[in-house]
């Protein structure tokens, strides 16, 4: 049987405005965890606070019950991987060389690669919808990057920056088609979150101690306070908030979260000067956000 889900109300609009508000602020807070910790310990550090905090939720609130087997277990692990590991290894070389606030528009468009990857692994109907929005998207890259990329002083960081940016998409929408493949009986997307952030966590250590990275915890209080923030606050609030969404109203409204994310990491990013506003990236994010819009039509 399937569960009735609800109209959208004002519950629903507000759990949604603050979740993509908390999404978007995030972002900034970033650029100050790879400022001498590297990216790789950074995303343990910040999934060892949020997963348990996730686990909890699922344990204690939804009430889960699931087979804890090696299989379960690997399984959740290759998700960490994708999603908790090296997207945020990605991510976060992405801010050390583009303002905070285009990442957050970057990353805001994995709602079109999701698409595009359930097209092609997964055999699922690609709409036309997704077409046009995948013209806006790159039409939004091309005038968002298009003066660094002219300007020979800030070429390197544009490009790398983007690929980055890129990889980080790819790496997110190649964790999600492993979501939807594998089957977790008994397992709500809180529970499934939470181990995989830990094995992601763990995951990332490994990766810091294959680069030969020294295991280091900076002390100052922006790097404290900025982890703590996106650990006990951001990663499991964004989550909770996506899957109650999700499964009460529908997964086309928990997706407006990811529609306000790059205007509030646009907004923060501007407040702290990080990058000045222009006709050129106005455009840009209005084309781009649009794209997303229009991607969200069934």
């Amino acid at each position: 049987m399937v569960e009735k889900q609800q109209s959208i109300d004002i519950k629903a609009i507000i759990i949604i405005l603050i979740a993509g508000m908390v999404a978007g602020s995030g972002w900034f807070l970033v650029k100050l965890q790879v400022h001498t910790v590297t990216p790789e310990m950074s995303a343990f550090y910040r999934f060892m606070l949020a997963g348990p905090i996730a686990i909890f939720y699922g344990q204690f609130v939804n009430k889960d019950k699931f087979k804890r087997d090696l299989k379960t277990h690997l399984e959740l692990g290759v998700i960490g991987f994708f999603l908790y590991s090296i997207f945020y290894w990605f991510s976060y070389r992405t801010v050390e060389y583009i303002p905070s606030g285009i990442v957050s528009v970057i990353m805001s468009m994995m709602i079109l690669t999701n698409a595009l990857f359930s097209s092609v692994f997964l055999k699922e109907k690609i709409t036309k919808s997704i077409l046009i929005s995948s013209v806006f998207c790159i039409l939004s890259f091309m005038i968002l990057f298009m003066n660094d990329i002219l300007d020979g002083d800030k070429v390197n960081d544009a490009v790398l920056g983007f690929l980055f940016g890129f990889l980080a998409l790819i790496a997110y929408s190649s964790g999600s088609v492993f979501v939807k493949k594998f089957h977790f009986k008994g397992m709500s997307a809180a529970t499934i979150s939470g181990y995989s952030m830990i094995y992601g966590g763990i995951l990332s250590l490994c990766l810091a101690g294959l680069a030969g990275d020294i295991v280091y915890f900076e002390s100052s209080w922006p790097y404290i306070l900025s982890l703590l923030y996106l650990g006990l606050f951001l990663s499991p609030i964004v989550m909770i908030s996506y899957v109650y969404i999700s499964k009460n109203y529908s997964t086309s409204h928990a997706a407006i979260i990811w529609i306000i994310m790059p205007i509030t990491g646009l907004l923060v990013s501007s407040l702290m000067n990080e990058f000045v506003w222009d006709l050129q990236i106005l455009l840009g994010v209005i084309i781009g956000i649009v794209g997303i819009c229009i991607s969200l039509k069934k």
